[in-house]
């Protein structure tokens, strides 16, 4: 009788095992490509519509999203087709470590794009699931710089330059833009001004007055030594000027420290 139990326990093992050696539900093991972000914990970008960017010779788009806590970077399927064309052509893969992605070109062209983070790298690598697709053109122009539910600040974004001095715009909310300046005086110490406002869509100009100014110092390892505020609530306005490329102006009322100074457009980015 003893026997008999034995014989019949190791059965009902055998018959869970068929059943579960593929995975607890009975399925396999999901690939890197099918990971949902249940398992993996990462959650799936919303990624934005998206917008032209100022340029020249060509046209570019690009659409953004917030970052994804625990991601490593994101991968972003790109389809494209000729405006004429019926369907769209396979899906071309980058990977980025960026919170935005640009495409575009000179001839007429429409797009389709959907993101996904990771975390990982190789076999160990993990994906959220893939986001909204958002779709976009470089052929209609039609309300591009004066769509209202577009940002208006968005035909403005990136980073302008000069010399040691680099202004990053970037929008905040549906109105608002955001304003990072940072200025190096060597290469262990930099200020940095942040400031926000909305732009004036006629005279286009940013003016703020929450102005925060920090003076850095590096240790010669690279580290903060000191971080200090050196002013809060400042004034001033930021000024665009229409162009190849568009260029801006700061009026700093505190200091005045970049008066008559004029800077350059080149490119999309954070700093």
């Amino acid at each position: 009788m003893k026997n008999k139990k034995i014989i019949f326990i190791v059965a009902v093992c055998t018959i869970m095992g068929i059943f579960t050696g593929c995975g607890a539900d009975g399925k396999e093991p999901l690939s890197p490509e099918e990971t949902t972000s249940v398992e993996t914990e990462l959650q799936a970008p919303e990624v934005s519509e998206f917008v032209r960017l100022p340029i020249t010779d060509a046209v570019e788009i690009m659409c953004q999203w917030e970052p994804v806590e625990n991601a490593d970077g994101y991968e972003v399927s790109e389809e494209s087709k000729y405006k004429k064309e019926e369907s769209y052509r396979d899906a071309q893969f980058t990977e980025t470590e960026q919170c935005a992605y640009t495409t575009g070109g000179q001839d007429e062209f429409d797009f389709r794009v959907k993101v996904r983070a990771f975390r990982g790298e190789g076999q160990e690598r993990i994906y959220s699931q893939w986001s909204n697709i958002v779709e976009g053109n470089t052929w209609d122009t039609a309300g591009s710089a004066a769509d209202d539910r577009q940002n208006p600040i968005m035909n403005f974004i990136g980073t302008y330059g000069a010399g040691r001095a680099g202004i990053d715009v970037q929008p905040s909310g549906k109105e608002g833009a955001k304003i990072s300046i940072r200025w190096s005086s060597s290469a262990a110490e930099h200020s940095e001004w942040v400031m926000s406002g909305k732009l004036d869509t006629t005279a286009l100009t940013v003016e703020y007055s929450d102005c925060v100014k920090k003076d850095v110092v590096y240790k010669e390892d690279g580290t903060v030594q000191s971080e200090t505020v050196v002013y809060e609530n400042g004034k001033g306005t930021i000024a665009f000027h229409d162009g190849t490329p568009i260029t801006l102006t700061w009026n700093d009322e505190q200091e005045h420290i970049a008066d008559g100074t004029v800077f350059e457009y080149s490119s999309y980015g954070r700093q």
